[in-house]
């Protein structure tokens, strides 16, 4: 009786160690293939935007933009050089940032020097319209510049097309944007998690949702996305204005001028402020870069400084 016991015991033992030993390798096999998940996923999207892998390495020493000092994040500001009340806050991507510009020769570099005034460089590379909502709705804009008089959004095509439903508007980019969405008519942030921030597989599923997302519901959330921009421009800085620039790119173009006019909000082309096409070779930095060179803003600021008497 007392042998059989203990040998119901060791067997007892025995199985527990068994299930323990199946279940440690099915995780590990899981966990092996999840990693091999990611790097299909990463090797996907390298080749979908021409990324060398050996980028990579870069995205997981980085921060999330929630926590970067403004100073990391912008350009510097353009300190006023005359008595002109007001100053000038421009958003966007980076053609607002100035890609591979020097500070003077960017947008707020000819801004700067034809106004006199204070110009405040908000553009962040890779990113769309969320970043402008989530500065202004955060007080980061009222917080350090007490006396806006004009905001000028700097506007693509592939804002709506490819970046509103996204953290990371581009894949490789290290910056993490914000993403909203529309919930009982109001504005909610979705928050980066660790995955959302990190992993590749979620990337591809965002890459993936806005291909299969239809532009109307991408359109939907971008016009609430600068209704509500404007709204606090307005509550903060009564008597500011609110400029939209279409500057063009090779996506088609949505912009629906009429419907941000009756916001209250004037929008101008760039390529009708330079009367030429800005999409072509001589006003890209490099024959591999089409972002404005310097002959670009030459044209366009001169022109939308004159047609708003900043």
């Amino acid at each position: 009786m007392l042998f059989g016991k203990g040998n119901e015991v060791v067997s007892e033992n025995c199985r527990t160690k068994q299930i323990l030993k199946i279940l440690v390798i099915n995780i590990v096999v899981l966990f092996l293939l999840y990693i091999l998940l990611e790097l299909f996923a990463m090797c996907i999207l390298a080749c979908k935007y021409h990324e060398s892998l050996s980028k990579f390495s870069d995205f997981y020493k980085s921060m999330t933009i929630i926590k970067m000092d403004d100073k990391q994040l912008y350009r510097p500001i353009i300190p006023a050089k005359n008595n002109k009340d007001g100053s000038i806050v421009v958003f966007g991507c980076s053609m607002a940032d100035g890609s591979r510009l020097s500070n003077k020769d960017n947008i707020t570099g000819h801004l700067a020097d034809i106004t006199g005034r204070e110009c405040i460089n908000r553009g962040l590379p890779g990113q769309g319209v969320q970043t402008m909502y989530w500065q202004l709705s955060e007080g980061r804009i009222k917080k350090n510049f007490p006396n806006v008089k004009y905001f000028i959004y700097v506007y693509i095509d592939d804002h709506i097309h490819n970046r509103i439903l996204k953290f990371r508007c581009f894949p490789f980019m290290y910056s993490v944007s914000m993403k909203y969405r529309i919930n009982n008519n109001k504005l909610e942030i979705i928050k980066p998690t660790l995955w959302r921030k990190y992993s590749f597989i979620y990337r591809f599923l965002e890459d993936l949702e806005s291909i299969i997302v239809p532009l109307n519901k991408k359109e939907e959330l971008f016009y609430k996305i600068i209704q509500d921009s404007y709204s606090i421009m307005k509550k903060d800085y009564p008597d500011s204005k609110f400029i939209i620039l279409e500057y063009p790119c090779p996506f088609e173009r949505v912009l629906d001028k009429k419907k941000i006019e009756n916001m209250g909000i004037s929008v101008y082309s760039a390529n009708e402020l330079a009367n030429d096409d800005l999409y072509l070779g001589k006003y890209f930095y490099s024959k591999d870069d089409s972002h404005p060179n310097k002959k670009a803003w030459d044209l366009v600021v001169p022109a939308l400084v004159k047609a708003e008497g900043m």
